[in-house]
């Protein structure tokens, strides 16, 4: 018995939602000029908490006119704007990214189990019909295969 009754997205709006995904993605990259982000691992991370110092650290390099090789107050300022437009897309992005892949995953297991059932009725039936019998030899084939994960553990027992 299936768990979820899922609704599948008309064609309209599979279409918008790829559209807006795409937007979305050229709207990012303008915020780099097309540059690809540096190496994530190179990235410095900040301590937790930062972000409640940046300004008074922006308004004292401002007033002491600190200048610095490679760091000046316009890019920090530029930064922070970034940091700021970027932060509620990027929570409201991983939050529907999260339930995207819940929902995929759930689908996938309710189409799963229905292929199963369907199989198992299909192959009883196939005891007396020649003719499915015969249609469902190549899904036969695959269930007797071991899965990956069968496989890999068999490969781990025997080393």
């Amino acid at each position: 018995m299936a768990r979820y009754q899922f609704v599948p997205l008309d064609d309209d709006k599979a279409a918008r939602l790829g559209d807006c995904l795409a937007e979305a993605r050229d709207i990012i990259n303008s915020v780099c000029n097309g540059e690809q982000v540096a190496d994530m691992r190179e990235l410095l991370k900040p301590r937790k908490g930062f972000d409640l110092h940046l300004s008074t650290i922006l308004h004292l390099a401002e007033q002491f006119h600190v200048v610095l090789p490679g760091h000046n107050a316009e890019d920090m300022k530029k930064n922070m704007k970034v940091q700021r437009q970027l932060g509620s897309a990027v929570n409201q992005l991983e939050a529907l990214a999260k339930q995207a892949r819940e929902i995929y995953s759930a689908s996938r297991s309710e189409t799963w189990d229905a292929f199963l059932n369907f199989y198992g009725v299909l192959s009883a039936m196939g005891t007396r019909f020649h003719d499915l019998k015969t249609m469902l030899r190549p899904i036969t084939d695959f269930m007797a295969r071991k899965s990956n994960k069968e496989e890999a553990k068999d490969e781990s027992a025997a080393l």
